[in-house]
Formats: structure tokens, sequence, C-alpha cells
């Protein structure tokens, strides 16, 4: 027997007549019995699913602040609003003295000999 390609796109009023004369043909007087079942099962159905979003989520916020507080780098000494204003980026500590800087080297850009011309 070959479904109805109809029944497959979607919940028209067509399909929800016919899924409605179905069920009434299956459960008969018990419809509403089975329907509040079903309904209660949902509803558990529903509330496991949100739990295990809210463990997800509070996995992933406790991960992201132990992230972020092993990031946040104090420098013994100085406080933190003033590591993390004078630093260059969040996370990195800042320069204490000109002594900690390195130079940035490159090599120089040498253009290859010119050929002789004939």
């Amino acid at each position: 027997m070959m479904v109805p390609i109809g029944l497959l796109d979607g919940f028209s009023p067509a399909t929800m007549i016919f899924l409605g004369i179905i069920a009434v043909l299956l459960f008969g007087e018990h419809l509403p019995e089975v329907a509040r079942s079903w309904g209660k099962k949902f509803t558990e159905f529903r509330k496991s699913i949100q739990s295990v979003q809210d463990e997800i989520r509070s996995a992933a916020f406790s991960a992201t602040s132990e992230l972020t507080s092993a990031m946040d780098i104090n420098t013994p000494g100085l406080s933190s609003s003033s590591t993390s204003s004078s630093s260059g980026s969040k996370g990195r500590p800042a320069r204490q003295s000109e002594d900690d800087y390195e130079e940035a080297t490159a090599p120089k850009f040498v253009p290859p000999p010119a050929e002789p011309e004939a």
C-alpha cells in the first residue's frame, strides 16, 4: 500500500481530518484517555529535554567561566584593572619595564640584481 504524498507535505486541514478519522476508528470511545496519556508523555518528554538542555548550558557556562578565570593573569603588585587596561589584549600581562620588550625583526627586502642589457 502506498502512502499518499499529501500526507508528507505538512498538516493541512485535509490531513488533520484524515488523521482524526483514523484516530476515531482505532481508539473509539477510549480516544480521550489515549490523548490524555499521550499529552502527559509529551510533557514528560519536553521536561526531560529541558533538563538535558539546562545541564548542557550549565556545563558550558562553568567551562567558559573557568577558561576566562584561567586567562585572567594578574601580575603581583598590580591591580586587575591596571593590568587589563595597560595590556594590549585580554589575558596578556602588561610590560613592567622597557627591558621586557623585544624589538620585532624581519629580513630586509633585497631586490634581485638586474640582468645586463645586450
